[in-house]
Formats: C-alpha cells, sequence, structure tokens
C-alpha cells in the first residue's frame, strides 16, 4: 500500500484553487485549467502505485481495484446529478433538463469527454450551459483506468521490466498524438481527445513504477516546481496551444513535486501539509465535482456575477464540506456494511433505475408547454423552452445551414445555389462566417427581387485568396468560391461582407490587404463590410425565457424584458476592452479605401446596454451572438437604414427594398 503524503493533498489544494477561479470567469486567473493536469498526473502516480504494489505481492484483483474506484467516485457524483436533475426540472428550460439528461448518461458511461467534443468549445462562453462539462476530465481518468490495469497486469505476466516498456510505450505516443493535435491547425478536439490527455496519467504512472525519487537538493527542487505549478495559471492563456506544450511546465513540475522527496522534512513539504491545506486536498474531488454545477445554476439564475461571486464560492465550499462528510467518506471508510460492494452496487442500481425514469416521468408531467404553432411575440419566445433555434430546424431555414453556411459537422461542400449567379435577376454576394450567415434571412427578406449568394463557414473569415482563418475544408471552398467565381464576375451588383473580424487579422495585415484587393478588382464602391459585433456572457434565449416567467403573458412589455436581460447579461469579458479599438480600426481603414462600413457594435446598442428584444417584443438572439431569423430581419433593416450604405444599395438598383 502506498504511504500517505500529506503534501500530494496540499498540491490537490493548490490544483483544486485555479481551477475554480477560473470557471468563476476572474480574468487574473486565465490559465486556471491547468489545476486539471496536475490532478491526472497525481491521479496517474498514486494508482499505478497501489496496482504495481498489489501486483508484485500477489494481491490485486481487478474486482477490488474497480470497487474501490466505484467507492471513491460514484456515490458523491450522483448526489450530483440528481441535484443537476432536480435543479433543471424545476428551473431549467424543457430543452435545457434533456440536454442535462443527456450529459448525466454520457457520465455515467465514461464518455462525457467524447460527448462535449462534438458539443463545446471550452474556452467559449456558451460552456456555461452545460451543467455537467467538468466531468470531461472525470471521463478521461475513467476511460485509461479501463485500460490500464488490464494492460499492466498482462505485461507483469511477462516481467516487470515489460511492464514498464509497455507503460513508456503508451506514454511517449499519447505524448507525440497530443502535440500532433495541439500544433494542427485543425483544433480537432485536442482538449477533450482522450488520448492526447493519457500521456500526463503516464508520465505520473511511469514514475510509481520505477520508483523514481531524488534525495538531493530537495528544497530547490521543490521550491521551483512549486513556484511553477503557482505561475502557471496567471501565465498561461486559453489561445496556446494545449495540452502540448503548455500543459507540460505543470506536468514537470509535479514530477518534481513527487520523485523530490525525503520523508516531508522540507520546508516545501512543511507548507503544503498544514492542516488547512491538506484538507482543501482533501475535499478537492468534492469542490470539483460540486462547484461547476452550482457555478452554472447560479449563471442561470442571473447571480453569477461580481458582488455575488462570493456567496456562489460561499455556498460551493459548504455543499462541498457536506458532501465530503456525509456521502464520500461514509462510502470510503465508514462503516463495513455501508462500505460493502452489495450496499454500493445497489445504491448504484437504483440511482440508475430513476436517471432512466426521470426523463420519462418529465415528459408525462409537463407535455408541451408552449403551442406548436406560435402566433406571437411572447409565444415565439417561450417555444423555445422547448426546442432551441438550431434544434427546431430554424438555423437550418434562416442561415441556410449545410448548404450555405458550413460548419464542422455539415457537408464540406456548398450547394450549387449558393454561388451559381442569376442571369435575370440582381445579384447580391453575402461572404463570410457565421456572422454573414446570421444576416442571411434579413438580405433575403429585405430583397425579394435579387438574388443572394452566400458562401460562409464557421469562423472562416474572408482576406486573400489561400490564407483561411481555420482549417476547415468548407473554409477552402468558400476561400476559392469566391476568389474563382464570385470576385471575378461582373455580375454582381452588391458585396455583403461580415465577420467577427479578430484583431490578428487586423495586426497582421491581413484585413487590410483583403481591402485592397476589393479595390484593385473595382467592386470596392459596391461592397458594405459589416463590423464585429458583440457577443455575451449568457445565451440570450435561455435568460429570455427564464424572465418571461415571471411575467404575465398579457401584459408583458418588450421593454421591460430587455432591461430585465440587461440586468444579467453583460458584453463577453474577454471582448469588452477591445471591441471599440477593433471598430474604430476597421472603420478607418474600410475609409481608406472606399469601402463602406457598418458598426455592428454600434447598431446593437440601446440606452439599457444593448438591445436584445426589438420594439416589437421579438428575440434578436438565440445563443450569446448570433442572430434569431426575426433579429435578422431587423438589423438588416437597421444596416439599409445607414444613409452611406442606402446610397450603395440604391446605385445597385438590386429591386425593390422590403420593409
Amino acid at each position: 500500500m502506498t504511504n500517505y503524503r500529506s503534501d500530494i493533498d496540499g498540491l490537490r489544494a493548490l490544483s483544486i484553487a485555479p481551477v475554480m477561479l477560473f470557471h468563476a470567469g476572474y480574468a487574473f486567473m486565465p490559465g486556471g485549467f491547468v489545476g486539471v493536469d496536475t490532478f491526472f498526473v497525481l491521479s496517474g502516480y498514486l494508482i499505478t502505485s497501489l496496482i504495481g504494489r498489489e501486483i508484485e505481492d500477489s494481491v490485486f484483483s481487478f474486482r477490488h481495484f474497480y470497487m474501490r474506484r466505484i467507492r471513491r467516485l460514484l456515490p458523491a457524483l450522483i448526489c450530483v446529478y440528481a441535484a443537476v436533475l432536480g435543479f433543471s426540472w424545476i428551473y431549467d428550460t424543457q430543452q435545457n433538463f434533456y440536454s442535462a439528461a443527456e450529459q448525466i448518461f454520457a457520465s455515467i458511461f465514461y464518455v462525457s469527454n467524447v460527448y462535449y467534443l462534438f458539443n463545446i468549445d471550452y474556452f467559449t462562453g456558451e460552456s456555461l450551459d452545460f451543467i455537467l462539462l467538468h466531468t470531461w476530465s472525470l471521463s478521461i481518468e475513467e476511460q485509461f483506468y479501463l485500460i490500464f490495469p488490464v494492460a499492466i497486469w498482462l505485461a507483469y505476466k511477462v516481467s516487470k521490466s515489460c511492464a514498464q516498456a509497455l507503460l513508456i510505450t503508451a506514454t511517449i505516443a499519447s505524448f507525440v498524438f497530443s502535440a500532433y493535435l495541439s500544433l494542427s491547425a485543425k483544433q480537432d478536439g485536442e482538449y477533450y481527445h482522450s488520448f492526447s490527455r493519457f500521456w500526463e496519467l503516464g508520465i505520473g504512472g511511469c514514475v510509481a513504477l520505477f520508483r523514481l525519487q531524488i534525495t538531493r537538493w530537495i528544497t530547490p527542487i521543490r521550491l521551483m516546481a512549486l513556484t511553477v505549478i503557482v505561475a502557471a495559471p496567471f501565465l498561461i492563456q486559453p489561445e496556446y496551444a494545449f495540452p502540448f506544450p503548455s500543459a507540460i511546465p505543470s506536468v514537470l513540475a509535479t514530477v518534481c513535486l513527487i520523485i523530490a522527496w525525503d520523508g516531508g522534512k522540507d520546508m516545501i513539504s512543511r507548507s503544503l501539509s498544514l492542516p488547512l491545506i491538506v484538507y482543501i486536498g482533501k475535499i478537492s474531488y468534492s469542490l470539483y465535482i460540486w462547484h461547476w454545477v452550482i457555478f452554472v445554476a447560479a449563471n442561470k439564475m442571473g447571480l453569477f456575477r461580481d458582488e455575488a461571486l462570493p456567496l456562489v464560492f460561499l455556498v460551493t465550499i459548504l455543499v462541498s464540506i457536506t458532501s465530503y462528510h456525509i456521502v464520500e467518506k461514509p462510502f470510503r471508510y465508514g462503516r463495513s456494511n455501508l462500505r460493502s460492494n452489495k450496499a454500493v452496487l445497489s445504491y448504484l442500481g437504483l440511482a440508475s433505475v430513476a436517471f432512466i425514469l426521470t426523463p420519462y416521468a418529465y415528459t408525462l408531467a409537463l407535455g408541451r408547454t408552449v403551442p406548436l404553432n406560435p402566433q406571437n411575440a411572447y409565444e415565439k419566445i417561450m417555444a423555445l423552452n422547448a426546442a432551441g433555434f438550431r434544434e427546431s430546424g430554424e438555423l437550418a431555414r434562416s442561415y441556410r445551414g449545410g448548404e450555405c453556411f458550413l460548419e464542422p459537422s455539415t457537408p464540406q461542400t456548398f450547394a450549387a445555389d449558393c454561388y451559381t449567379i442569376a442571369a435575370n435577376q440582381p445579384n447580391i454576394a453575402l461572404i463570410g462566417d457565421s456572422n454573414a450567415a446570421h444576416y442571411s434571412a434579413g438580405f433575403r427578406h429585405r430583397f425579394p427581387d435579387a438574388k443572394i449568394l452566400q458562401l460562409s463557414g464557421s469562423n472562416c473569415m474572408i482576406t486573400i485568396p489561400g490564407v483561411l482563418t481555420r482549417d476547415m475544408d468548407g473554409c477552402r471552398e468558400s476561400n476559392r468560391l469566391f476568389f474563382e467565381k464570385i470576385l471575378p464576375s461582373d455580375e454582381i451588383d452588391l458585396y455583403i461582407f461580415s465577420s467577427r473580424w479578430s484583431p490578428s487579422l487586423i495586426a497582421n495585415g491581413a484585413f487590410e490587404k483583403f481591402l485592397v484587393s476589393l479595390k484593385d478588382n473595382g467592386i470596392a464602391d459596391k461592397s458594405v463590410i459589416i463590423g464585429r459585433q458583440a457577443y455575451f456572457s449568457h445565451g440570450v434565449a435561455n435568460q429570455a425565457v427564464y424572465s418571461l416567467r415571471s411575467m404575465s403573458a398579457a401584459d408583458w412589455q418588450p421593454e421591460e424584458l430587455n432591461l430585465k436581460l440587461n440586468e444579467v447579461i453583460q458584453i463577453a469579458e474577454s471582448e469588452a476592452d477591445q471591441l471599440p479599438q477593433i471598430d474604430r480600426e476597421l472603420s478607418r481603414l474600410a475609409a481608406k479605401y472606399g469601402v463602406s462600413y457598418v458598426s455592428a457594435l454600434g447598431i446593437q446598442q440601446h440606452p439599457d446596454g444593448i438591445e436584445f428584444i426589438s420594439p416589437q417584443g421579438d428575440l434578436l438572439y438565440w445563443d450569446s451572438g448570433h442572430l434569431t431569423t426575426e433579429g435578422a430581419i431587423y438589423r438588416v433593416g437597421q444596416i439599409l437604414a445607414d444613409s452611406e450604405v442606402r446610397e450603395i444599395v440604391d446605385k445597385a438598383d438590386v429591386g425593390n427594398i422590403r420593409d
């Protein structure tokens, strides 16, 4: 059995703190997520130490190993699942309740990371819509421990050297794969990918299996390693390639703290072994599994803001302490009848049945609470309670998704109608990323006599030939079709360019080179560039549904709802400071080359802060920044009200303009 080391619990405390601060959105801790990497190394070390010693002592049992893992993880986690379902049933939208149920099943079967790989980018504001997002790391650990014990046990049948060679080989292979994914422009899910993370657990395992230990220069080595552990969350940025190479400092520092050891006599060990720090380390698992759930619930309720964060943290700590002492400890260390395999498996079986039946009970209890065919603005917003903008099929209709707007999940070729120029009607080209696609319904509505050509792809900002802002086949196709078919044509009457223009495109000159190409091709005077708009801290549709529940369907006012939304939703913190400067620079460059410019940031403004609801009561955004169909029609109307734009449109002679 591995001897207990209190400094490892202290190290857990230093790892959970930055994770929580990062998830709370504190700007001074941009790299707090690296705490998870320390957990991975520690987990690999401790579990491999246990397995290796038991195999060598001929007492290893798969049944005992997996029952220990179950007692360690699942009792408290099941309480989290129950709390998630309870909160979602009482407060959340129907759509999010079913999403929570899906996330629970993904977590139960240890495939959370795969689920989120296809559903969410870890660093987007939309992460707060996924109430069990943090379980991705637990799934990776358990996937590792489904494979690892069997492989090591079989290798030990040959020899210990064989087991060591196997673990080293697997760790190196995972490390190389992680480097490939992290440094690839494709950004193919490296953050959540199991095999791109196994090397971190494997390194901890190698330390255990080789029983590495340093007994000289203990204090300097541990001091440097601790400095890296403490500094990394302040220095690592979300945009850095991750986990390779940005996780390497934290991983190696954790290894050094493990192997530089002389019995805990050094200053660093004594510091990490202070009672309060050790206690935080002991409850770190409870803190981890509860904090994100409470943060997301607070966010949905409009309480996840600076002035309320101390209270949210206090609730998190109190719930975690309670969970540790009432649930986690009894199942691990309590009475033998509670820790028995029969008791634990019965508890898990009953809980699993409850989780399976709860969504069905929810469906029977609520049925459909909104009209199938909403007729007014109130009903249209409340309809999003049951089916989201994307899930209802409205995104495909409004954005021309899968045909003229391509995402990683769609086919990577454009329908011919998206770029085929009409011979007998005006042609308007709408080009860009999702911030172009979300205007599509608006331009099609406002210009009924024109053909709207559309080439748009997720994160595919148009710049110059061959320069891509995302390594996606759809982006390549959009770039090629624009420069080979659309731009050379004399039949295009009006060009509309819209994107989430990034500061890097301005800094590296790509945006200006794009403007030069418009001027050189003689189309600057019939081009309109729509600037970068703000993105938000919350999904707008969800918050609108929550707010409307407290308003009368007969007496609610758009102005009142807009005010309520502005009380909860702010411009995303990562964008708030830089947006005005980006807007001014885009405008300056456009004017320099004679291209008309519309400030999307400007037309979003409202006396309340941001205009989320139109004067007619229509919801303008469905997620954290993309327009609904009604929002597109409304915003395009605002764009056309700009005198400079209207002059270009009138000159283009693109037919009737519908009000």
